[in-house]
């Protein structure tokens, strides 16, 4: 089992599982998350498999972009030169969430850095055009955020993403630990990203093998919303015919189900060459 450090390249805070394959996996955590919600994933990773989790900027130890109202491009730019830090030339993304977004982005923009990807519980975005209203459903997650503070809009909804949280109270707790860690600089640039981002749009363009994976018991990107999703990966692209259901597991994948997500990883990792 290899140990997880902390890393910081580019401006940007990462955990490291320290590995020898020639391919890393680079994960690409969701809006209410951090690095660590990879954690028990990365641990359950096979021997030698080098991996990788960012901070996104503005969240944890991260700095955040420049602009106000970041696009996925923006964050596939920051992700490129957190890469090129780490003398990183290609990778296989694994993204969750609000990370597919940015995961989709950088396979359009860098196909070349990029050998595969997994999209866990991927969510669309909302198609915003620049200076159009931010979609009411983002803007009140910000605004409850600006409210509340982040602990209590942590406590309110952490539950919300664990299947049966009443018997998985670490889930609820490790993801409740994650919430209340979110800075608001970070948070509102995600947001702003969210609402501009459309994941159709990138995956169209792919040019790199994918798997998508979602929860059953998924509350916020439902397996009928994702299979819409896994429709819109070229058919000569797809690591399967359509998408993965994991049991017995709510939004929050990679914590609740680790060694499953870390399967997938090792599926994508494992698939030899491109394609077409």
């Amino acid at each position: 089992m290899s140990a997880l450090t902390t890393i910081d390249r580019a401006g940007i805070a990462a955990l490291e599982r320290p590995g020898d394959s020639p391919v890393p996996v680079m994960c690409l955590h969701g809006f209410g998350s951090h690095a660590q919600s990879y954690g028990a994933m990365m641990t359950a990773l096979r021997p030698g498999l080098r991996a990788l989790a960012w901070d996104m900027p503005g969240y944890g130890g991260s700095q955040p972009l420049p602009m106000p109202n970041p696009s996925a491009e923006d964050y596939a730019a920051a992700l490129a030169r957190f890469l090129d830090a780490c003398g990183l030339a290609q990778v296989v993304l694994v993204g969750h969430s609000l990370g597919t977004l940015i995961a989709a982005a950088m396979a359009r923009l860098h196909p070349q850095r990029v050998k595969a990807l997994l999209l866990l519980s991927p969510t669309a975005g909302y198609g915003a055009a620049p200076g159009d209203p931010v979609p009411e459903v983002v803007a009140g997650r910000l605004k409850a955020f600006a409210v509340e503070g982040a602990a209590a809009y942590a406590s309110a909804r952490a539950a919300n993403l664990v299947h049966d949280p009443a018997r998985h109270a670490d889930v609820v707790a490790s993801v409740a630990r994650g919430m209340a860690a979110l800075r608001h600089d970070g948070f509102m640039q995600a947001g702003a990203m969210l609402a501009c981002a459309r994941i159709f749009d990138d995956l169209a363009k792919i040019q790199a093998p994918a798997l998508v994976a979602v929860g059953v018991q998924d509350k916020v990107t439902t397996p009928d919303k994702v299979a819409l999703i896994a429709a819109a990966v070229p058919p000569d692209w797809r690591l399967e015919t359509s998408m993965v259901l994991l049991p017995e597991c709510g939004h929050a994948l990679t914590q609740q189900q680790p060694r499953l997500a870390a399967d997938l990883v090792a599926r994508v990792v494992d698939f030899p060459g491109t394609i077409p």
